[in-house]
């Protein structure tokens, strides 16, 4: 059967969010929990001092924002640009960036703390792990597709693991056979018949 090109897409994004989706989940929470981090310690020597002022005077957002710039020293990966975002839903002290021309203060992305490093650099290891290998399936499932576009035919090359994404097979119908034309017996007289004309034109 012959598949159609979201009927590609659809199995596609499923074998993709199958394989990765726990895992990139798993992984957005280990940003969240960094970015947390780092807010309470960017935040810890002022607490004494900020509970001290008045509400109004304390600048605050429902999101804290950690800014990752990391570069792997394994040369098979690559750098990792990102923004960890630590969300409430009732705003939060937050460091602001002043340097805008408008009057509203918008959050402003924090630098990761020295204490953090270990464990953020780990993370944007595991990161890049992950993107590299999924990366790689995406395109090994995309040639395979763009190779084969029939169902049978990506069953033939895909592991069995992958069978279970591919569309059912309609159920082909076998063909009624012809029924038997059932036809008259040659008359006896056929012979007699052919021999008597050929006498008497004789």
């Amino acid at each position: 059967m012959r598949l159609s090109y979201s009927e590609i897409s659809r199995m596609r994004h499923n074998i993709l969010t199958d394989m990765y989706g726990s895992k990139e989940k798993k992984i957005e929470e280990r940003k969240t929990n960094i970015a947390q981090q780092n807010r309470d310690l960017w935040l810890e020597k002022y607490q004494s001092l900020l509970a001290q002022l008045p509400e109004a005077m304390v600048s605050r957002h429902k999101d804290y924002q950690l800014d990752i710039d990391y570069t792997s020293p394994n040369t098979e990966y690559r750098k990792l640009e990102e923004t960890w975002v630590y969300s409430v839903d009732d705003a939060i002290v937050n460091p602001v960036d002043g340097n805008n021309s408008s009057n509203y203060l918008y959050a402003t992305q924090s630098p990761l703390h020295p204490k953090l490093e270990p464990i953020a650099h780990q993370l944007c290891e595991d990161i890049l792990f992950l993107k590299k290998e999924r990366d790689a399936m995406a395109a090994y499932i995309d040639e395979t597709t763009g190779k084969n576009k029939g169902s049978l035919q990506l069953k033939k090359i895909w592991p069995e693991v992958f069978h279970k994404y591919l569309p059912t097979e309609p159920v082909r119908i076998p063909r009624k056979a012809k029924p038997k034309v059932e036809n008259p017996d040659v008359p006896d007289f056929l012979k007699v018949r052919l021999t008597t004309n050929l006498l008497e034109d004789n």
